[in-house]
């Protein structure tokens, strides 16, 4: 288990990625912080507060985050492989649209 001192030295980086806020006390100050950027022992405290039903919205919620966040990345990484095609199509090094199509397909699961 984490010393709740210990752990206060370690405080998440502030990201808000899942809009689920919590009220917290830190170093003195009272402070809203989503969940996600909530210490695991803030977590639990959060937690422990609602119902069944509440968990399940938290749930939802979380899983929604995720889905847009990997979405988000994945838009990332097919922008750096659009880059390198132009890249390699400015130095010359062509490839058929055929042939890109079908590495994209194989790298994405498509």
């Amino acid at each position: 288990m984490v010393d709740k001192q210990e752990e206060t030295k370690n405080y998440p980086t502030v990201l808000e990625l899942d809009g689920i806020f919590y009220r917290v006390c830190r170093d003195g100050k009272w402070q809203n912080r989503c969940f996600s950027d909530l210490t695991k022992i803030e977590q639990e405290a959060f937690m422990s507060t609602l119902s069944p039903e509440g968990l399940k919205r938290i749930c939802l919620v979380l899983s929604e985050s995720l889905r847009t966040i990997a979405s988000v990345a994945l838009s990332l990484e097919m922008q750096v492989e659009i880059n390198k095609g132009l890249e390699q199509a400015k130095a010359g090094n062509l490839i058929t649209a055929e042939e890109s199509f079908v590495e994209f397909k194989k790298k994405y699961g498509l």
